[in-house]
């Protein structure tokens, strides 16, 4: 199967990439460019003409699991500094799937403005949009950072 143009192109400029880094490794010991896996594969992009991705998938491609564990990390420690300074209040470490949750959900709500924020929750409305209940329930985002003014 012949991949589409798009494909080509971008699997032409990940080629050309390379050989830009590996020219700028040749030429400075000091600087160290890394090519892991923090950033989207090729392979998951010209795979998703073919095979059936979940939305997780996908969204993993602009938020890998390596760069999400480090927000929780660094959140958790910034909540602990926080608490240790003598800061009030009610915490549970960050979990990964929770914080993919929480990313989604601020996409969606940035993609699908509604007036206020308890209307993504809304159920049996005529208005009602199922992601959000769907995803979280009653759960700990309702009425949390997603809080953004009216439209």
């Amino acid at each position: 199967m012949e991949l589409p143009p798009v494909i080509q192109t971008i699997r032409n400029w990940k080629q050309e990439d390379k050989a830009v880094i590996t020219q700028k490794e040749e030429k400075s010991d000091e600087v160290q460019i890394s090519t892991g896996s923090a950033t989207p594969s090729l392979g998951a992009l010209e795979n998703c003409f073919t095979n059936a991705y979940t939305p997780l998938d996908l969204f993993q491609l602009y938020f890998s699991p390596t760069t999400v564990r480090t927000l929780c990390t660094n959140t958790n420690k910034r909540a602990a500094k926080s608490k240790e300074m003598g800061k009030k209040y009610k915490w549970a470490d960050v979990e990964v799937e929770e914080l993919y949750k929480f990313l989604g959900l601020l996409t969606y709500t940035s993609l699908v403005p509604l007036p206020t924020i308890t209307d993504y929750w809304k159920q049996n409305t005529i208005t009602s949009v199922l992601f959000p209940s769907y995803s979280d329930g009653e759960g700990p985002f309702q009425g949390s950072a997603l809080e953004h003014p009216p439209q």
